[in-house]
């Protein structure tokens, strides 16, 4: 696993919900299911015991407290193994617009909670 420097341009809302993940790949059918450690517009940091591919493209779910659900496709751009578990930081690559209203609108949503 390599590790990357974090080049995030949006503050990341803390944010433990859970994600299933699907590989983009036609060639093999894999999917896994991981927890957000927090999460931004552009992108998400995930925990899960699979192993994924840094620089990968992946499909992701991600269920919100609510009942709500977004799709995003991201690539994984950094993996790091910290205390016996796997952290990996996301760049979402493709989301619908509704998705990402969905998204913004819950990132406040949380963002007030915390304060």
């Amino acid at each position: 696993m390599k590790e990357g420097a974090e080049r995030r341009e949006k503050n990341r809302v803390i944010f433990s919900v859970p994600v299933k993940i699907t590989e983009q790949k036609t060639d093999r059918k894999f999917f896994c299911c991981g927890l957000s450690k927090d999460i931004s517009p552009t992108g998400v940091g995930l925990e899960c015991s699979e192993n994924l591919n840094v620089g990968e493209l992946y499909k992701f779910e991600i269920f919100f407290n609510d009942g709500q659900i977004i799709q995003p496709e991201g690539k994984i751009v950094w993996a790091k193994i910290k205390n016996d578990r796997v952290y990996y930081g996301v760049e979402f690559s493709k989301m619908g617009i509704v998705h990402k209203l969905k998204l913004v609108k819950q990132i406040k949503v949380d963002s007030k909670i915390q304060d």
